[in-house]
């Protein structure tokens, strides 16, 4: 359940990037063995590079998030379904595709030795990403 409702929305819900941009933010200060990201690309795949900010530097990592219409690989490590199959709503509270439409978890898989500090997620300019929420496994 995410920590918002439909009469939050004077609010921010979530982070929207279209076009070259991106999203920095504070994570609890931890040794994480997991880090998982829920996000939705459309209008294509999305080209990221996730930055884990640690107490002790930085490193980036390279991810491609699918389009949202496309279904993941049952192997992949990084990948899988925080919902899978919505329907599509319109501005209009219609219903304007029945089915097919995903939101992901990303694993960015932090290393579990260093204390990560902050997330810093950038893409290209292909996709329009949604960033939903973030959790992790300490």
């Amino acid at each position: 359940m995410l920590h918002y409702a439909n009469s939050d929305s004077t609010h921010k819900q979530a982070v929207a990037i279209n076009g070259e941009s991106g999203v920095e933010f504070t994570v609890k200060q931890a040794k994480y063995k997991d880090l998982y990201l829920a996000l939705t690309s459309a209008e294509g795949s999305s080209a990221l590079k996730i930055k884990l900010i640690y107490t002790d530097g930085s490193e980036t990592k390279d991810f491609v998030l699918p389009d949202y219409y496309r279904d993941l690989p049952a192997n992949d490590p990084d990948l899988c379904y925080l919902v899978h199959d919505l329907a599509k709503w319109g501005t209009k509270n219609n219903m304007t595709e029945k089915d097919h439409h995903n939101i992901d978890l990303l694993n960015i898989h932090p290393n579990p030795e260093k204390t990560l500090k902050g997330i810093s997620i950038n893409k290209t300019k292909l996709g329009y990403l949604v960033f939903w929420a973030a959790t992790g496994v300490i």
